[in-house]
């Protein structure tokens, strides 16, 4: 019987994961298309016994929740093609139900669930193409890449089959209606001078309340049934969270922390503080938490973001924050904190050249070693970041993405770029940096990362005998919240040796405040 080499994508990718306005939803977005794709994955495997599968490698830890990246390209060689994509096809409607199922979205959508359940199975992508071996492997790969690029050109346009014209459009993408319940009334409809009475606060508490406990979601946010999924889907257990932005911008006070970890009056201040806050919103210490291996000394399993005043405004009315900023002030007195630092670091990477790297294998075997280190790097990669306080996004094949504390973001992402070129065998990687301010929108965030991935991957600087260097570089995109972004480029090797020499000297207060001003201005 003749061989067939199939390829499957999987999407929305980038537009999908892009929505979203906590790292939760950007987190959640990519676990859920990396689930998808090791479904369809295990899928084709399950169905023939004599698939071969390339990617992701066979032998790869397919299973539901496996801590396995998956891109969102299968490929995999097999007897018949039509049954294994709809073997794929299958495996990952299956394992996409129960991830809806495990939400009750339909018990706490009473009104909405018929609207919500449409956008659920709407919007996913599943294509796939085939081309017949005949004994050349680099041959079929080739022809079979470019009848998937033009299947995902090919797309179908279908009419939205669904009525929601009258509803307010999701914060998250824009494009579908919302879902969730409206705000009061009287408060909705109320001028923002209007003074608020008791039964009007009373009923927007109530509001507030129910938008957490069900959707977790703050008050005004409009989440399509999309957003939803993103929002309280399960991964293995309850404690499927993420670390927020604020957190991150406030992990670089880990050290500070440390050192009065053990003061039982810093602790009691702490304490104080956590009062203060509770006393008007009893929820925050238990909607608050991070599950992550990111936990910052003295306030355990609490957000980073409690250490900001700018966030105490996500809790509570302006007037009702005297008395925590008060008591937030004396805690960060006590452990020596000024004012946080609220900028932390965004993170995309990934392979240079990997398209003529895989161009050059000639045989399936190749291909599916070159699969199995990348898996190997992807999950070398997570443990690294996480082991330098990071929190990964998504690390799957050579892409990484992840959130990382400003004073490490460089020489964490240097090192991983090390350890991507020893373990592809020289191969390099290319990264970008976005710095920015913790309240920033998400997907502008991502945006500015991109932007600086880019300008690595076309950095060519001119070496001594004229010829040119090709990526393996890094851009670091600043943001702040006044003034146009500014960026530097370099090579590895060059930019973050001197970025970190120049840190080491500012530091220790041997380089002048406005040095790099001065720079600047020249």
């Amino acid at each position: 019987m003749t061989q067939h080499l199939l390829h499957i994508h999987i999407g929305p990718m980038q537009t999908f994961i892009a929505a979203a306005r906590r790292t939760r939803d950007l987190w959640f977005g990519s676990w859920l298309m990396s689930e998808l794709s090791k479904a369809a994955a295990r899928g084709i495997a399950e169905e023939d016994s004599s698939t071969q599968l390339i990617f992701p490698a066979h032998g790869s830890d397919l299973a539901a929740g496996s801590e396995l990246g998956v891109s969102n390209k299968i490929a995999a060689i097999v007897a018949d093609p039509q049954s294994a994509a709809q073997a794929a096809k299958a495996a990952l409607d299956n394992r996409y139900e129960a991830l809806i199922a495990a939400t009750s979205l339909q018990s706490k959508l009473p009104d909405t669930w018929p609207l919500a359940e449409k956008q659920l199975h709407s919007f996913l992508e599943f294509y796939w193409v085939s081309y017949p071996l005949n004994g050349d492997y680099a041959n079929a790969r080739q022809y079979a890449d470019a009848l998937l690029a033009a299947r995902k050109n090919t797309r179908n346009f279908q009419p939205v089959n669904w009525d929601g014209a009258e509803l307010q459009k999701s914060s998250l993408n824009g494009r579908m209606e919302t879902v969730t319940p409206q705000a009061p009334e009287d408060e909705k409809n109320k001028p923002a001078q209007a003074p608020k009475d008791k039964k009007n606060k009373s009923a927007q508490k109530q509001y507030t309340d129910m938008m957490y406990e069900k959707f977790r979601a703050r008050p005004g946010e409009q989440l399509s049934g999309v957003d939803l999924l993103k929002r309280l889907g399960m991964v293995n257990d309850n404690k499927s969270r993420f670390p927020s932005t604020s957190h991150m911008a406030a992990m670089p006070l880990q050290a500070q922390l440390q050192a009065k970890a053990d003061d039982p009056a810093v602790k009691e201040k702490w304490d104080n503080y956590i009062a203060a806050l509770t006393a008007i919103n009893s929820k925050i210490d238990k909607q608050e938490v991070v599950y992550r291996n990111v936990k910052l000394p003295v306030i355990g399993e609490l957000d980073g973001g409690l250490l900001f005043q700018s966030r105490l405004l996500d809790f509570m009315e302006k007037e009702e924050t005297d008395k925590p900023k008060k008591a937030l002030n004396t805690f960060l007195n006590s452990v020596g904190i000024s004012d946080p630092n609220p900028y932390y670091a965004l993170l995309v990477g990934d392979g240079d050249g990997m398209g003529k790297a895989i161009n050059e294998m000639t045989t399936a075997d190749d291909h599916r070693a070159f699969s199995q280190k990348l898996a190997e790097f992807s999950e070398a990669a997570r443990k690294f970041v996480e082991s330098k306080d990071g929190a990964v996004v998504y690390a799957g094949g050579d892409d990484v993405l992840a959130l990382l504390p400003l004073n490490t973001a460089v020489s964490t992402t240097a090192a991983l770029a090390q350890k991507f070129r020893k373990m592809m065998n020289g191969l390099t990687f290319s990264a970008g940096i976005a710095i920015v301010h913790h309240l920033e929108p998400l997907e502008d965030v991502l945006e500015l990362a991109r932007r600086a991935e880019k300008e690595a991957k076309a950095y060519q600087p001119e070496k001594a005998d004229g010829s040119k260097s090709k990526k393996n570089a890094l851009a670091i995109i600043l943001n702040k919240r006044s003034g146009a972004p500014r960026m530097v480029v370099g090579q590895w090797g060059e930019i973050d040796q001197r970025l970190t020499q120049f840190a080491t000297y500012y530091g220790k207060k041997e380089l002048p405040r406005g040095l790099a001003y001065q720079l600047r201005d020249m």
